[in-house]
C-alpha cells in the first residue's frame, strides 16, 4: 500500500476530543469530556465552501460560518443524529469552544477557519 492510500485510511478513522473546558453535559446532566470526528476530505470541503450560505459571504464572516460548519460536519460525520438546523441554535461561546477544540487536534487556530484564514 502505498503512503497515499495509508493516509486516505487515517484520515478516514475516528478522532477524540477533549471537549471537557466547553462545558457539556449529557441527557442525565453528565459532563460530557470527548466527541468523535472525522476529518473532512478536500472534496467534502470544496463542497461545503460552495453552499449557497457560505459562498454569499465574504470576508470575516464567511471564514466564521465555513469553521462552524466544518466543526458541524466533522462532527456529524461521526454522530449522523446532529442537524445542522439545531447545531446553529447553539450559544456561540459554545460554538466557538468546540471550533477551537477540534481545531486544535487539526492544528489550526480557534480564530480561523481549517485551510482559511
Amino acid at each position: 500500500m502505498s503512503w497515499l492510500n495509508k493516509a486516505l485510511e487515517k484520515g478516514r478513522l475516528p478522532i477524540v476530543v477533549d471537549v471537557t473546558d466547553v462545558g457539556l453535559v449529557d441527557d442525565n446532566d453528565n459532563p460530557v469530556n470527548e466527541l468523535t470526528v472525522i476529518a473532512l476530505s478536500m472534496g467534502e470541503y470544496q463542497v461545503l465552501k460552495a453552499e449557497p450560505e457560505i459562498a454569499k459571504l465574504s470576508g470575516q464572516d464567511r471564514d466564521e460560518l465555513l469553521g462552524i460548519r466544518i466543526t458541524f460536519e466533522m462532527l456529524a460525520k461521526a454522530d449522523h443524529s446532529l442537524r445542522w438546523s439545531e447545531y446553529k441554535q447553539l450559544p456561540i461561546a459554545t460554538l466557538t469552544g468546540l471550533a477551537g477544540k477540534i481545531a486544535e487536534v487539526f492544528g489550526g487556530e480557534a480564530g480561523g477557519v481549517l485551510g482559511e484564514s
